[in-house]
């Protein structure tokens, strides 16, 4: 409820809240930089807020759908899209631990922003690497650990950052394979990339997790 009322005060001017603690240009460029690389047909971008990233990634997806529980934000999200011209990206009510997709659905899901919001973000993973593809990736941007516990009174964040080995280890349970991260040095907060690819058999599973375990 207090994530949700934040949400509704500042669902008009969000990048503007968003840019107070991040360089969004360099984080815009890296985020780009992973599905240059790898391009992906259709994509599901989860706590969209005003879709900022189907935004940035829609003209080189053939689809993409942004779930969001704030209606407010998916109000303006909307309103984006359609001026961008972005026809076949689309948002809809949804929570991130319960997604209205059949498993293996998606090529690419993000989670830009979001994960510290959860009250589950292991189970937030688990249901997003469901949704995938066996070879289809999960990207993840989130801050580092920090101290900022203003960040709890003033934004309803649950977490204050995750580190490598936590998100590796809910990558491992999710069955994702972590690739090596990427941090983003910013002021006064670090932002990560963790990307991690949904393993095609039960072998990679199980390497996985014993890569996982070895790192802990």
């Amino acid at each position: 409820a207090k994530a949700a009322a934040y949400f509704r005060r500042n669902a008009a001017n969000w990048r503007r809240v968003r840019e107070l603690h991040v360089d969004s240009n360099q984080v815009d460029q890296a985020l780009r930089e992973i599905f240059e690389h790898e391009p992906a047909q259709n994509l599901l971008d989860v706590g969209t807020g005003a879709g900022h990233v189907l935004q940035l990634l829609g003209k080189q997806l053939e689809s993409a759908v942004g779930i969001d529980l704030s209606r407010d934000m998916l109000t303006v999200a909307r309103a984006n899209l359609f001026r961008a011209g972005l026809r076949h990206c689309q948002v809809r009510h949804a929570e991130m631990t319960s997604l209205p997709f059949p498993s293996g659905h998606f090529d690419a899901v993000t989670l830009h922003m979001v994960l510290h919001y959860a009250v589950r973000p292991a189970a937030a993973i688990q249901e997003a690497a469901r949704v995938l593809r066996p070879g289809g990736r999960l990207v993840v941007i989130d801050f580092l650990p920090h101290r900022r516990e203003e960040l709890r009174r003033e934004q309803a964040h649950r977490w204050l950052g995750f580190s490598d080995k936590s998100i590796a280890n809910f990558f491992a349970d999710a069955g994702l394979i972590a690739q090596a991260p990427r941090h983003l040095a910013g002021n006064p907060l670090t932002i990560a990339l963790w990307v991690g690819r949904r393993a095609a058999n039960d072998g990679e599973v199980a390497d996985a997790r014993a890569q996982a375990r070895d790192a802990s």
